[in-house]
């Protein structure tokens, strides 16, 4: 009974937290532009509560494989972008994660032929990043949306339904072994999360610049699961679960700060030059 309490307990903060994840991604979607909202989506949302839960019940060792995996989903992760950047062009919203999430397992479907180590999924990753950039487009990274077409109640609702579908994964995760459970991690639920809300409520090609954003913001989850991977490595790093998981976030965050100031140099600049080059405004 008490199993079951924790479990649902667990389940529901999982959803909370993304949920309020995803609602403040929208405000600041409005309020500063895709590139600043990819950088709060590109953190691990998923992978971060995911792993800290796992680490208090399994071995360093087990946090470690599971975060190389998820590191080489990275590789994925990129070419879902590049495809869905494409897609959203043509296609409506269910056909183009569709189509992305193809894009993404056929990623990981190689990596797992592969022998699983730090260098072949550095390959998978420099290669996803290579498909990613050929599928970029001219698109405004820095525009503010004109208008929203969702009132609050529609927001919070989507923002729940992100949240249920992540706290999903994350609770599946744990029942399973550790190639497994990063690659459920390193599936990019919060950018479909994200990409829904947006699409639905600024229009697709404001969703498709933030996705192209996270092409470049998306590093702040690779250095979660670098760190990670090494730090809970025993013949590494050799640090604790709960140690490696900090240590990651730190990582993170740390990558995350960084990239919000540069958006924000980028973001001044390119008002600057507008201004200038519309000097009677």
């Amino acid at each position: 009974m008490w199993l079951m309490f924790e479990l649902v307990l667990g389940f529901a903060g999982k959803a909370l937290a993304i949920a309020l994840v995803l609602f403040l991604l929208s405000r600041v979607a409005e309020r500063l532009g895709p590139f600043m909202a990819s950088v709060l989506m590109a953190m691990p949302m998923n992978a971060g509560p995911g792993y800290f839960f796992v680490s208090l019940e399994v071995s360093p060792k087990f946090l470690s494989e599971g975060a190389l995996m998820s590191f080489a989903a990275t590789g994925g992760v990129l070419v879902f972008t590049g495809f869905y950047i494409q897609a959203v062009r043509r296609f409506d919203f269910l056909f183009s994660i569709v189509f992305a999430s193809l894009g993404w397992l056929i990623a990981v479907w190689i990596f797992g032929r592969l022998e699983e180590n730090f260098i072949n999924a550095m390959i998978i990753v420099a290669a996803g990043l290579l498909v990613g950039l050929l599928m970029r487009r001219n698109l405004d990274v820095f525009s503010r949306p004109k208008s929203s077409s969702a009132d609050w109640m529609i927001l919070i609702l989507r923002s729940a339904v992100g949240g249920l579908s992540v706290a999903a994964i994350a609770t599946a995760a744990n029942l399973i072994g550790p190639s497994l459970t990063g690659l459920l991690f390193g599936y990019p639920i919060t950018f479909v999360a994200t990409s829904w809300m947006l699409s639905k409520q600024f229009g697709p090609e404001f969703s498709a610049a933030t996705l192209q954003s996270a092409q470049f913001t998306v590093s702040a989850y690779a250095s979660f699961c670098i760190v990670l991977y090494f730090a809970a490595d025993p013949e590494f790093g050799g640090f604790s679960g709960i140690q490696s998981w900090g240590m990651g976030i730190a990582a993170s965050v740390l990558m995350g700060m960084v990239l919000g100031g540069f958006g924000i140099y980028l973001r001044l600049d390119s008002k600057t030059n507008e201004h200038s080059s519309n000097p009677e405004n």
